[in-house]
């Protein structure tokens, strides 16, 4: 995703990671070598009573599974970049969800912009064990004529529509009801057809889900097309 498209407020839920104990040990034994994370007799001691995770491993583990997902994809330049705190001891067994959330966008330049975005990681349990703040660069759209086709987000008539100078020549409907958004029909007007509008409006209609942390039910064909067994939109979709 380009810096332009990016928006304060966009989330994403990473897949649950695991703890593994032989991975758990084999990273501190290579990268933080102390009691606490390899010598089990001596954590017994301590007010934890067993083993800790290292906790940059502990970050590593859910980075992974946040990079299945991520906001920026290609469009990704280089890290600038992460600031790290840990809330509560992480085990060998726990599993760990983060919510990543972008917090912060500031453009650079006419090709890039600096997007920070802010991870918190919970263990099974619901408590927060780490906190994670990273900051990226971002390539921005360079080089392209603007494109005369607006897509504007109407919640007061739940749609999506799509305007050429003014006029409303596609859109996307959806049904709202509690914490779920029930996408009903996608249309763009035939002398339109073959210009990703239909995409860019059912994709509106996501990124304002996002932003209100609501799921997407896709019902119209061509939404259940589009977004049935997607990663990019696993994070959104009502089950």
């Amino acid at each position: 995703m380009y810096f332009d498209d990016l928006t304060i407020g966009m989330t994403v839920d990473t897949a649950p990671a695991m703890i593994e104990k032989d991975k758990m040990l084999a990273f501190a034994k290579d990268y933080d070598n102390v009691p606490l994370h390899i010598d089990e007799e001596y954590a017994k001691t301590t007010p934890f009573g067993q083993l800790i995770a290292p906790g940059v491993m502990s970050f590593l583990e859910v980075w992974a599974k946040y990079l299945e997902v991520d906001f920026f994809g290609e469009q990704l330049l280089a890290g600038k970049s992460t600031k790290i705190e840990w809330e509560k001891p992480v085990f060998a067994g726990d599993v760990l969800t983060g919510k990543a959330t972008v917090t912060n966008l500031v453009k650079r330049s006419e090709k890039n912009g600096i997007a920070e975005v802010s991870i918190d990681v919970c263990n099974q349990n619901g408590e927060l064990v780490l906190t994670a703040v990273t900051e990226a660069i971002v390539k921005c759209r360079i080089g392209r004529s603007p494109d005369p086709i607006a897509i504007e987000f109407d919640e007061g008539n739940c749609r999506s529509v799509a305007l050429d100078g003014g006029n409303v020549i596609g859109e996307c409907d959806f049904t709202a009801s509690g914490s779920v958004w029930t996408i009903t029909h996608t249309g763009v007007d035939p002398a339109y057809g073959g210009k990703g509008i239909a995409k860019r409006l059912v994709n509106k209609v996501i990124e304002e889900a996002r932003v209100r942390q609501t799921k997407i039910l896709p019902l119209c064909s061509y939404a259940v097309k589009m977004m049935t067994g997607k990663e990019e939109y696993k994070d959104v979709l009502a089950e």
